[in-house]
């Protein structure tokens, strides 16, 4: 008897002083900072991957009371559903409460403070996993998890993503912004401490020691700014990835003049085929949608807007003249290419494949009448097999630029789809495959506001360069900057 009571007071002891050896850690993680935005992805996301596996009973949501991983109050399915629902101020309505709208993480994590043996990272443990919306008025709104549940419904996801043929993309991955082949499930990452975070409160833990803790360097760091601005990629294989990418061309740019040809080359050949009911133009969609959601009539009338359709958008109204004239064709000069950017580290090569091609009108007519910017876009399929079956009737271009000599250089009968695909004009990178769908000059406005920069420091050009700096590195293999 005496034996049991000794046994069983050691192990009281032995509880009450390893609890003692525990700090406890309240921290968060915003997902808008570099490199948390690794965390975040355009499918698969883990956030939407939790909310539906709550929704779906398949994991266990609870409320934050603010106590140290306390589960006490768990969420029931209905009352979730009901809570997902937002009175949004702005607009003065319900709102749907998106997974990206959990815009920060919470961990609540022990630390150990005896463990002298231990690497930094494992004397950490996480205990609970919180999601917080990015709207003030919704801060009540928090969901909570175990992270051992958490860790495993995850990292079950991820394994399953991995072994399914027809994924592009891992599910609840984290993707290493220096390293893109480099991705892993989410947990593992936190575990990792592959993040940027604030500590919000501690417990058990002396200050200096809680100031030593707060100071300790991420494992990925802002080494090149063209990690600001990294895309998402989809791995096919060890040495394969691929991603979405949009250029803006400027078609008067001597490198693009085969297909302008002031007006008479790729913008002439598109209005021809819509008039001749070849191809079809289509109105402006998402770049991740599909370009043919909402068809555009081919005329000048069309039912979706009194502007009319596909001709209608090109005419206004000219106050010198008092009658409707067309834009002239030589006057239309920007154009977007989108589609898909292919990256073989092995072979050190890039193969673009245009998926859509988007026309673009100027900003203002002769008229004092402002213009939209977006006229049609196009699949870029139609228009390839378009010029494919046409090339004849495309004419001849005679290059006139050397005004010098009398010698006219006769290019031929060209084919704009292949200078397309093959990647043979000059542009700007505009878009890229990232978390939110925006174009690179929304990401840079937000970066200026958010780090309180003058956009004459930062330049949407250096923004550019950037990207383009990434995929040129990564192409050659030299875009891994730290071991993460």
């Amino acid at each position: 008897m005496k034996f049991i009571f000794l046994l069983v007071t050691t192990l009281l002891i032995s509880c009450w002083n390893n609890a003692q050896s525990q700090g406890k850690i309240w921290r968060t993680i915003k997902l808008d900072s570099f490199p948390n935005t690794a965390f975040t992805a355009r499918q698969g996301d883990f956030r939407e991957v939790l909310v539906k596996g709550v929704l779906k009973r398949e994991i266990q949501a609870y409320k934050r009371t603010g106590n140290f991983a306390d589960f006490s109050q768990p969420f029931t399915v209905e009352e979730l559903r009901f809570r997902l629902k937002q009175y949004e101020t702005a607009v003065e309505t319900l709102v749907d409460v998106r997974p990206e709208d959990f815009h920060t993480i919470e961990l609540q994590e022990s630390y150990d403070f005896t463990a002298k043996n231990k690497l930094p990272k494992d004397r950490y443990t996480i205990k609970s996993l919180a999601l917080f919306t990015s709207n003030l008025e919704w801060q009540y709104l928090t969901l909570m998890f175990r992270y051992e549940d958490v860790k495993k419904y995850l990292e079950n996801m991820f394994e399953n993503s991995n072994k399914a043929k027809n994924f592009p993309f891992f599910v609840a991955s984290w993707q290493s912004p220096t390293n893109p082949f480099l991705q892993i499930p989410i947990t593992k990452a936190l575990e990792e401490r592959l993040f940027i975070s604030e500590i919000t409160e501690t417990s058990h833990l002396s200050s200096a020691l809680t100031h030593q803790i707060s100071q300790e360097k991420p494992v990925i760091q802002l080494s090149d700014k063209s990690l600001l601005f990294h895309p998402i990629f989809f791995k096919e294989n060890s040495s394969c990835l691929h991603t979405k990418v949009g250029y803006r061309l400027d078609l008067k740019d001597s490198s693009n003049a085969f297909l302008f040809q002031k007006g008479e080359g790729l913008i002439k050949s598109i209005v021809k085929g819509v008039q001749q009911q070849k191809i079809k133009p289509y109105h402006y969609s998402d770049y991740w949608d599909k370009a043919s959601i909402k068809p555009m009539k081919s005329g000048y009338y069309d039912e979706y807007y009194t502007s009319g359709g596909f001709l209608g958008h090109r005419r206004y109204y000219s106050d010198e003249i008092q009658d409707s004239v067309d834009i002239p064709l030589k006057n239309i000069t920007q154009i977007s290419v989108l589609g898909w950017l292919t990256i073989d580290k092995h072979r050190q090569t890039r193969q673009f494949k245009a998926t859509r091609l988007i026309l673009w009108l100027p900003g203002k007519t002769h008229s004092a009448l402002s213009w939209p910017f977006f006229w049609a876009q196009f699949g870029f399929k139609v228009l390839e097999k378009y010029w494919n079956v046409d090339q004849r009737q495309l004419g001849v271009w005679s290059n006139k630029q050397n005004t010098s000599s009398d010698d006219l250089r006769e290019i031929g009968q060209l084919n704009f789809a292949n200078i397309i695909q093959e990647g043979a004009f000059k542009g700007e990178i505009e878009w890229f495959l990232n978390r939110r769908d925006e174009n690179i000059e929304q990401l840079w406005k937000r970066y200026l506001k958010k780090n309180k920069i003058e956009a004459k420091e930062f330049p949407l050009s250096k923004a550019r360069q950037w990207v383009q700096l990434y995929l040129n590195r990564l192409t050659k293999g030299i875009a891994i900057s730290t071991k993460k």
